[in-house]
């Protein structure tokens, strides 16, 4: 009994003593460094490699100038754990059979790396662009996700070319992921999340220069985060576009952000038009949305249509209604979006919902100039700021913006700015000057949104109250100056 007891106890000790060499022990796969000394540009081919060809589970490392299309002839769906082309690395394009990849892709070189040959995702699988871009024309199938990482502010490129049909999440932390060709789409992907809380570019863009394709899946949703975007680009020599897809989430976790949707490609008689179900705002996070001639007109425009306004909050009283903007200057506006009208603008003006042309900027004829006199409508209008004082006291007013610089906005009493949205698209403006007070919100929606675009500064120099103790949320890339800071607020963030 004895006997029986003490060798138990050794067994357990020695199992015991296995388990932490396992833990201490990770296993890690054997890698093979391409040298291309052989006669062909087979894998298999031994002398190609650094020592010997390598077999499944290897890692493969691509590196030198020598033999730059490797041409893979393993058995099809052979194991390999990850791809490198280290900073050695020439132009490479890697082809021939399809290989399951249960590991990464790195590039660590300057050049472009393009794998042209199909690869299985069991699992998600991380594509890094940490010195070069990487070109994928191969098919990426499987059960897994794609994830695109970074280590730089720089932006690289992940290009996907074929028809994929992977069914994991794409996540894009890091660089540019660009869906393009005459085939290349992820439709099967059934999530899509873009964008991180660095600074670092991150973006999605949908290229159909090349070709009108259905890219992504029509009931994948699509979140933003950090300073994600989300990019369509239509083919306005040939036709229109639609890309459909789930709903649209701006913003993630506990950190307010602003993300961007931009818009382009489209040509005469034709709309590039991105369709998604719904519109989903998490943690005051804000987005800048842009486009060519952008809900404007009927063709040679593009337009962000959704299925439900129900995830939106809008305050004003008018309805947008027509493909092209009236001049009721009390069109309702969600406080958090800036419109641009231009592809690659920073934004110049407050944004509404079409019922025909979608999320758009208002227009010049959707605002009132103020002007001394100004007496405020029992509809409260979208207005745009003068240099000098306003006459009547405590006026109030839907939305504020400045588009002409070195302004000075005075006056009396307590200025209410009904949406809490304030813009400034011009530098050096202010208000104060009299103001006893700056009012944002309306009682209903109680949050106010400063926005002051790239290069610009906004300054307040009245005492700041946001009703019902709302949030503050800053909403640019410029500066916005409180002088003094004096904020009347909670549960958000002050600047």
């Amino acid at each position: 009994m004895r006997c029986y007891v003490h060798s138990f106890s050794i067994l357990r000790a020695f199992a015991v003593a296995i388990g932490l060499l396992v833990i201490l022990s990770p296993f890690t796969a054997q890698a093979q460094t391409w040298n291309g000394a052989g006669a062909d540009d087979k894998w298999t081919t031994g002398a190609n490699w650094v020592g010997t060809a390598p077999v499944a589970t290897n890692a493969l490392i691509f590196g030198g100038t020598t033999r730059l299309t490797p041409v893979n002839d393993f058995a099809a769906d052979t194991a390999f754990a990850g791809i490198t082309f280290n900073n050695t690395a020439g132009a490479f394009v890697l082809t021939g059979n399809r290989i399951t990849l249960t590991g990464n892709v790195t590039n660590s070189d300057a050049d472009l790396q393009t794998i042209n040959l199909d690869m299985i995702l069991g699992s998600t699988r991380t594509f890094n662009v940490n010195s070069g871009s990487i070109a994928v024309g191969g098919i990426l199938s499987g059960a897994g996700g794609l994830t695109l990482a970074t280590n730089i502010s720089t932006a690289r490129t992940l290009t996907l070319t074929g028809n994929n049909s992977y069914t994991g999440t794409t996540t894009v932390n890091g660089g540019i992921l660009q869906v393009g060709g005459s085939a290349g789409d992820i439709a099967e992907s059934t999530s899509i999340i873009v964008g991180n809380n660095s600074s670092a570019t991150t973006r999605l863009f949908i290229d159909n220069t090349l070709g009108v394709l259905n890219r992504i899946g029509d009931a994948a949703n699509v979140t933003l985060g950090g300073l994600g975007e989300l990019s369509l680009a239509g083919n306005g020599a040939t036709a229109s576009v639609t890309e459909t897809i789930g709903g649209l989430t701006i913003g993630t976790g506990s950190v307010s952000t602003s993300q961007t949707i931009s818009l382009s490609g489209t040509g005469t008689g034709q709309l590039v038009t991105l369709a998604a179900s719904g519109f989903t705002r998490v943690n005051n996070s804000t987005a800048l949305i842009r486009g060519t001639n952008l809900g404007l007109q009927g063709t040679n425009a593009t337009r962000f249509t959704l299925g439900s306004t129900a995830g939106l909050t809008f305050v004003g009283t008018t309805t947008a209604n027509g493909s092209t903007p009236g001049t009721a200057t009390d069109v309702k506006i969600a406080p958090y979006l800036f419109g641009d009208t231009g592809a690659a603008g920073n934004g110049n003006s407050f944004v509404t919902y079409d019922t025909t042309g979608g999320l758009r900027p208002l227009a010049a004829t959707e605002y009132t100039t103020l002007s001394a006199g100004y007496t405020a409508p029992t509809n409260r209008e979208n207005v745009i700021a003068f240099n000098g004082a306003l006459t009547t006291t405590s006026p109030t007013v839907n939305s504020l913006l400045f588009s002409t610089a070195s302004q000075t906005l005075s006056g009396s009493g307590t200025l209410t700015v009904n949406s809490g949205a304030v813009a400034a698209v011009a530098n050096n403006v202010v208000i104060g000057g009299g103001f006893s007070g700056l009012t944002l919100g309306d009682g209903t929606w109680n949050e106010g949104v400063l926005n002051a675009s790239s290069g610009n500064t906004l300054r307040i120099s009245a005492p700041l109250t946001i009703t019902n103790n709302g949030a503050l949320t800053n909403n640019g890339a410029g500066t916005v100056l409180l002088t003094p800071l004096c904020v009347a607020l909670s549960n958000g963030a002050a600047l």
